[in-house]
């Protein structure tokens, strides 16, 4: 699921959704409105090979690679249930939530 994050700006973005095969490569993200890879991509859920949720920030680094944070969730979600994963983007941090508790703040 993507959405331009460069159309809207700050805000709460929210997915509810499953992942019948929880690996790496299912994701739930803001994807850039210039639509060029890397750039400003925020990942509300990805996940590890186990199947643990976590957020991801993307950015384009001065020599065009992809640069990114990952943050944990930190708790035992099972992603093959159905979840509300959202993230509350505001200046400076954003607030990743798995159905409705926060999880983790991602700061500037």
């Amino acid at each position: 699921m993507m959405q331009s994050a460069d159309s809207f700006g700050y805000g709460l973005y929210e997915f509810t959704l499953r992942v019948n095969k929880p690996e790496p490569g299912g994701y739930a993200l803001t994807w850039p409105a210039n639509n060029v890879w890397p750039g400003p991509e925020l990942d509300v859920v990805e996940f590890f090979s186990g199947g643990e949720p976590y957020g991801t920030i993307h950015w384009r680094g001065g020599d065009g690679s992809n640069q990114y944070q990952a943050y944990g969730f930190g708790r035992d979600i099972d992603p093959r249930q159905t979840h509300t994963y959202a993230m509350n983007w505001q200046r400076g941090y954003i607030d990743f939530y798995v159905d409705g508790r926060f999880e983790v703040r991602a700061t500037e």
